[in-house]
């Protein structure tokens, strides 16, 4: 079994902390990745939804 000084039990504790608060922003950057993908998802979906809207409005006027 080891024996862990305070200074060592105190320098443990800093770095379970300062662990934690990385997770905490690894977790909160997924989960803003995740949003922004929904939104570049969206974006892209709307400009192909307007862009064959346009097609097809230049394929009718050219029909004329």
């Amino acid at each position: 079994m080891f024996v862990i000084s305070n200074n060592s039990r105190e320098e443990i504790i800093k770095a379970q902390k300062e662990i934690c608060l990385m997770v905490e922003l690894i977790i909160s950057l997924r989960e803003e990745n995740t949003s922004l993908k929904h939104q570049l998802n969206h974006a892209l979906f709307e400009v192909a939804r307007l862009t064959r809207g346009n097609n097809a409005g230049e394929e009718t006027q050219l029909g004329l």
